[in-house]
């Protein structure tokens, strides 16, 4: 008998300590490309619950919120699709606190089907960043918007995710963390990408650096701006030491990639 097929979700609680921000701040072009989630036929039989959250409100949400956390611009969702999307939505306003309401840009759209045992579930990333002076450090959209609390970039959407609906995904859209086997979550997957447009990413990477010589790299961006992910500021390695601290490019770094010992 085949184990039910669940794609989990890591909930992540970033508390980033800026100190006083100036108001100057400079806006360049996103430093990474949008980060992508691939699903295999591999099946696992385990599911993890929803945080607690408070009594269900009379509106009909599933989860009390006090502000609109999130207002989401849908596109080519079907009535299941867009009510499992809310749902994800919910989980993560009841996790969250801004003052500035996140926008949210998703598309439900044929992305292709299955390619060598795999299948692109979607991806998600900011709709840009922001650095702040003095912090060299690349922020996402939502994030810098409740730092300055204000909306920075004029109404311009937040976090932009796409969605494969092609029939070969085989999605299930309920909300009970029962997902039938042969199935793929699809709010386990929305709760996943929508962390990555919240920030949690990094521009991480390999590069060729030579004849038969690759490094690593963290910083991304404009020559005059290359700075790391906020993200990246939060990972050390197994003695401590920031993965800033590296030289970058170089071969440390590329060390400290492929050794199994971040946190």
């Amino acid at each position: 008998m085949k184990v039910t097929k669940v794609l989990f979700a890591v909930f992540f609680s970033i508390f980033i300590l800026l100190g006083l921000i100036p108001d100057a701040m400079s806006q360049d072009a996103a430093p990474g490309p949008t980060t992508l989630l691939y699903g295999t036929d591999e099946d696992a039989n385990t599911s993890i619950p929803p945080p607690p959250m408070q009594t269900r409100p009379p509106h009909g949400r599933q989860f009390r919120v006090v502000d609109p956390q999130f207002m989401v611009t849908y596109h080519g969702f079907t009535d299941e699709a867009r009510e499992a999307f809310q749902y994800a939505v919910d989980v993560w306003a009841s996790l969250i606190r801004s003052p500035v309401p996140i926008r949210i840009d998703a598309t439900f759209e044929d992305r292709g089907g299955r390619e060598d045992g795999s299948i692109n579930l979607g991806g998600a990333r900011p709709g840009d960043w922001y650095s702040f002076s003095g912090d060299r450090l690349w922020i996402a959209f939502a994030l810098a918007d409740k730092i300055a609390g204000r909306d920075l970039g004029g109404g311009k959407e937040d976090i932009i995710v796409r969605f494969n609906s092609n029939e070969e995904v085989g999605w299930y859209f309920g909300t009970d963390t029962n997902t039938p086997s042969g199935k793929y979550d699809f709010v386990s997957v929305v709760l996943h990408e929508i962390g990555h447009g919240l920030g949690i990413t990094s521009t991480s990477r390999m590069i060729e650096a030579g004849f038969f010589s690759i490094e690593g790299a963290l910083r991304s961006g404009p020559s005059h701006a290359r700075f790391p992910e906020a993200y990246d500021a939060y990972v050390v390695d197994g003695a401590g030491t920031e993965i800033t601290d590296f030289q970058d490019p170089s071969t440390a770094l590329r060390e400290q990639f492929t050794g199994n010992s971040l946190y």
